[in-house]
Order: C-alpha cells, then structure tokens, then sequence
C-alpha cells in the first residue's frame, strides 16, 4: 500500500492530496501496530509511531474510541463546523451578509460518484492528532508534522517490501480520480432533521463511517488495496460502525428529545443495521483483532505447529472465528459494505456530485 501511494504520487502528483484525505486513516492504522509488530519480532530499535498517528487512528473509530462520549464528541463537531464557517465566511463590508450566505464553507470529495473524505472529518482527524479540536486550522504546520510521522512510521513497511524482493510492477496503482465540491453544511443537515435526527454529532458520526466504507470500495477498485487490505480495513470498519451507532442508539432512545431526536428518529438510529447483520458483524471481532494487531495465533490450531504459509493462515483464521472460506468471507465484506453504505446514504442524502446543491471546484484528479 506504501509502495503505491508513493508510486502514485510520482506518477499523478496532482491528484495526490485528494487520495491522501481518503487514505489518510488506512495509513494511521497500518503503521501503527506494524511498527509494533516489526519491533516485537525483527528489530526492537525501530521508533514507534508518534503520539499524533496514534491520536489521528483513534479519532477515525468514531464513537466506538474508548472513552469517548456522546457528549464529548457533539462538542468536537460543533467547534470544528463553527471554525470552517468562520474560516469561510469572513466577508465584511457592504455585501458582506450576502456573501457570507452564498459562500460554502465544506467541501466533499467524491470518487466515482461515492463520497469518500470531507473537510470536517478531516478537520476531526487532523485536530485531534494535534490534541486539540481546532488543531487543523489553528495550526497549519500540524498537517506537514503528521505527514512526516506518518512517513517516517511507514518506512518499516516500505523496507519490509523492499527486502521481499517483490517485483516493483506488481505495486502500480490506478490514478486515483477523485473530484471536490464546495457545500453548506448547514444544508447537509437537513435531511437527516427531517427524519428525526437533528443531532449534530449523530450527522458527523454516520458521514464519517460512510467515507471510510466508501473509501474501502474505491481503494481497493483502484489498486491500492488487495483482496487482504481490504477484508482487514472493512472487517475495522464495519466493527466501529456497528458499535458506534449502537452506542449512539442506546444513550438517545430512552429520551430521544435530550438528544435532539425524536422517537422516530431514535427508532431509525435502533434499526437501520438490521440484527442479522449487526450479529454476523460481532462475530469478526476477534478476527479483527488480529487483522489488526498481526497476530493469529489465537485462531489457530495450537497443535498445527508453525506455519509460515500467509494464505493458509488466513484461511484457518476465518474459517475459526467466522466459519467462512476466504472467498465467502471477501464476497461477505463487499456486500456488508455495500449494503451499510446504500443505507447511511439513503439516510443522509448526501448531495450527488455535480448537482445544483453544490459548487464544483477545479480540481479534477
């Protein structure tokens, strides 16, 4: 995956940063526990990943993060939303209220129609790497810094491919076209408010997860992630959903006006991942645990011995923890995704590329 994106970037650096808001938590993740790894059994000087990366992996779990509350995380959306528009909407003078009412002040990224990123849970990620809630804009140099950890956690990947030998053209990557549209945000709130969710938190928690679940689909379309990226990520993110949104459901329905909901909405957030799909979801976590952390040794057959074949170890683990082969398990994640999506999407309305509702900005990838 490292290879790639630095591949691609020398190849398409124009269309570079819109790839890099959407691989951003893929990559915070993934340097994370393998530098861990590396540590534990090859090098035990390798640096860890800064306090930063760890922050930005943590922010993109939603509200399934330990510790975070509903309360906690309404407050970080509603500080990032009012700086982007203050940000945004300085005008002054004359026509400065007509101005500010007519100047966007988010912007989606969309990836063959999906949304994939958008500024203010980007803004979440990169603020809270940087220990505050306005860290994306209060400091800008914030974003150099993260880039750098990142870059420098990611260095253990990129020489652990490199001394596998494998051949450099089996790690190109389609051009990753993406464009940007410019948004209110105020205006992206009102579907979700007139099914009964009017709570700010509840907006940034399901646009979140939507990206990410989006984002997987598209990155794996583009090459940058195989078949065991892509059942590692969507097994991580189809587990923070489920537990986010349960979390959200369980602390709003016994009194859903305290929360700025109403019982409708309520019994919307209780219902929209329906049980058979929230049980068969629980059911990977431990197979996430060890995507996750490298380690599967407790889904496998203590009296196989070592086996140091990638493919049957993955096989054993699946077929373990959820009674699948590998190509049930991938078909399983593709349509879990796609399903969930179609879902999150159905709720928020998100505005489609190209239509009125926003302003397309010149910066086709």
């Amino acid at each position: 995956m490292f290879h790639k994106v630095i591949e691609h970037s020398r190849r398409y650096p124009e269309a570079t940063p819109l790839l890099m808001l959407s691989i951003l938590p893929f990559l915070a993740l993934t340097v994370h526990d393998s530098v861990r790894f590396v540590r534990k059994y090859f090098d035990a000087t390798v640096p860890l990943d800064s306090n930063a990366v760890n922050r930005l992996r943590n922010a993109s779990k939603a509200l399934s993060s330990k510790g975070l509350h509903i309360e906690e995380y309404a407050l970080e959306a509603k500080a990032i939303t009012s700086t982007l528009t203050a940000s945004a909407k300085n005008h002054s003078g004359l026509f400065g209220d007509l101005l500010n009412a007519m100047q966007p002040d988010i912007a989606i990224v969309y990836c063959n129609g999906l949304p994939v990123s958008t500024s203010y849970n980007v803004a979440r990620y990169v603020g809270q790497a940087d220990g505050g809630l306005k860290g994306v804009l209060a400091n800008p140099d914030v974003v150099s810094r993260l880039g750098f950890d990142i870059g420098q956690a990611a260095s253990v990947n990129y020489y652990t491919v490199a001394q596998l030998g494998i051949e450099e053209s089996s790690l190109v990557s389609n051009k990753f076209e993406a464009e940007s549209l410019d948004l209110h945000f105020s205006d992206l709130l009102i579907p979700l408010s007139c099914k009964g969710i009017s709570n700010i938190a509840c907006f940034f928690m399901l646009s979140d997860i939507l990206t990410q679940l989006n984002s997987i689909t598209v990155l794996r379309n583009s090459g940058f992630f195989s078949d065991a990226l892509q059942m590692k990520f969507a097994t991580t993110v189809l587990l923070a959903a489920c537990r986010s949104i349960s979390k959200f459901s369980r602390c709003v329905k016994p009194k859903p006006d305290r929360h700025e909901c109403t019982s409708e909405g309520a019994e919307i957030l209780s219902t929209m991942i329906p049980k058979s799909m929230r049980k068969e979801i629980e059911r990977t976590s431990d197979l996430r645990n060890a995507f996750v952390h490298y380690d599967f040794s407790k889904l496998l057959d203590s009296k196989l011995g070592k086996c140091h074949d990638a493919g049957t170890i993955l096989e054993m683990a699946i077929q373990s923890s959820v009674q699948k082969s590998v190509e049930e398990y991938l078909a399983w994640i593709v349509g879990t995704v796609d399903d969930l999506s179609k879902v999150i999407s159905t709720l928020l309305e998100l505005p489609a590329y190209g239509s009125s509702a926003g302003a397309c900005r010149n910066v086709r990838a």
